[in-house]
């Protein structure tokens, strides 16, 4: 399906099968998707920066070495973050 809009144009990426939806190739876990996975960065102030998937249907609490801060919700986590299904959390490190 495309739409335009001025000279923009928006739309999916076509099905290979056309009973398959096509958002469907977007969540494909990964093959390791039996556990949360993380990635992390430094932030300008020298803080870390975690991003944290959830790539299951289950429900998990995934440990963290430090306290920690959801950059979106501001809710603070000292030993454990929560993550529901497909979930993602942005969390940054506590200032001491």
């Amino acid at each position: 399906m495309r739409r335009e809009s001025g000279s923009a144009r928006t739309g999916s990426p076509p099905s290979s099968s056309p009973g398959r939806p096509a958002s469907s190739a977007s969540t494909a876990a990964p093959a390791n998707s039996s556990r949360p996975v993380f990635t992390s960065a430094t932030a300008r102030d020298g803080r870390r920066v975690r991003f944290l998937h959830n790539w299951s249907w289950d429900e998990v609490s995934v440990p963290v070495p430090a306290a920690v801060r959801d950059v979106l919700s501001e809710t603070a986590y000292a030993e454990a973050v929560p993550l529901g299904p497909w979930d993602v959390k942005v969390l940054q490190d506590e200032v001491s």
